[in-house]
């Protein structure tokens, strides 16, 4: 169906079962998973990566799932850990709410800086660059490496600065 003429109801239903139930899982069930040492698996779909007309709700939520999996991988990285419960973050609090909230990472400039900064690659072909632009800062570096580098060099690259060493320490103390 067109993204115009989509029943605001339907994809909202589509979101609360893909993206908000994942969510819900996650939240009511990690104990058990870090307690039985198991594992968590994510039904995504090739509409999360391939651009497929008609199925952008169902597409955009399973590109939700997917980002939502790789980000967990990433926060569940201690030796043996697969999800922490929520208490095992206090001791990398400050950094998590640092990057939330925006204080941490590159800076950018202000609203108008970056319209002026995107204007030229919005109102031209954006079908080169298969309608994605890529500004701000590091922006030309994080799709270089996207594209290129090999995942675990991506994720230590992506990790760094995020707490999770010191987190994987304080697990290991426990």
């Amino acid at each position: 169906m067109p993204l115009s003429e989509v029943d605001l109801d339907r994809a909202k239903a589509v979101y609360n079962a893909n993206v908000w139930g994942l969510l819900r899982l996650v939240r009511a069930y990690s104990d058990l998973l870090v307690a039985a040492k198991g594992r968590m698996v994510n039904m995504s779909s090739v509409g999360a990566v391939v651009d497929t007309p008609w199925i952008e709700i169902y597409s955009s939520s399973k590109a939700a799932v997917t980002q939502f999996s790789k980000t967990l991988r990433l926060e569940c990285l201690a030796p043996g850990i697969v999800l922490l419960p929520t208490f095992w973050y206090a001791a990398i609090r400050q950094p998590i709410s640092d990057w939330a909230t925006g204080w941490a990472g590159p800076q950018g400039g202000s609203a108008d800086e970056f319209a002026n900064l995107i204007a030229g690659d919005v109102l031209g072909s954006s079908s080169a660059n298969g309608g994605l632009v890529w500004k701000g800062p590091n922006s030309a570096a994080v799709k270089f490496m996207a594209r290129w580098c090999p995942g675990r060099l991506l994720d230590r690259l992506m990790s760094n600065g995020q707490g999770l060493d010191e987190l994987v320490k304080t697990t290991n103390k426990n």
